[in-house]
């Protein structure tokens, strides 16, 4: 019995001089002022999620070098600073509706025909998702020789920023299937600023046949 007395007058006494210590630093501008900082970064470290919608592991390419925070702006105007843009919102072509957000054009829409699949995706680790944007060819019976048949798939954004992007980064897969050999189908992915001429190529590339 008289342990367990010990015990609790030994308990409170470190619990009074606990309180003690909080008021102390609580009356102390300074010392409150660092503890609700050293606290804001231990929240932060916590729960990030809340704050942003990236993964500090997984993400990558989430700025430039040595680039400015998001926040910057609000202490020194927009001017000089951009941020991420998703060029295309769903990548992973998830449902039909997808193929609403590109533009779909051939220079012979009668052979050639965009649809959507959800039994063929990139799959891969690190793939977009289960479905895709198809193009489909119809060679017509009567034809001859070699035709040079062009599809655009074009999706145009807005970049609403006067500086130029740190980069672009993406992925795109393509799977052809039903070629010969002596008629390639070229595949080009190219960036173009809108009223321009100019394009900036990223990938030409002849694709192989796939039987």
């Amino acid at each position: 019995m008289a342990v367990s007395v010990s015990r609790m007058k030994k308990l409170k006494f470190n619990l009074s001089r606990l309180l003690g210590f909080i008021r102390a630093l609580v009356k102390n501008r300074k010392s409150f002022v660092g503890i609700c900082i050293i606290s804001v970064f231990i929240v932060f470290s916590l729960v990030p999620w809340a704050f942003t919608p990236y993964d500090p592991l997984k993400d990558t390419g989430l700025a430039g070098s040595i680039a400015a925070p998001s926040w910057a702006k609000i202490f020194m105007g927009s001017e000089g600073y951009c941020e991420n843009v998703i060029v295309v919102n769903d990548p992973g072509f998830n449902g039909i509706g997808s193929l609403d957000e590109f533009s779909l054009e051939s220079t012979n829409p009668s052979r050639v025909h965009f649809g959507y699949s959800s039994s063929v995706g990139y799959s891969a680790t690190g793939g977009s998702g289960p479905g895709c944007l198809f193009v489909s060819y119809v060679r017509g019976e009567k034809l001859r020789g070699a035709e040079n048949v062009t599809a655009v798939v074009e999706k145009t954004f807005s970049y609403p920023y006067k500086v130029a992007p740190e980069r672009f980064t993406g992925n795109i897969a393509c799977f052809v299937e039903g070629a010969v050999s002596d008629v390639p189908v070229k595949v080009s992915f190219f960036i173009r600023k809108e009223g321009e001429e100019n394009f900036f190529i990223i990938k030409n590339e002849t694709m192989k046949v796939v039987y």
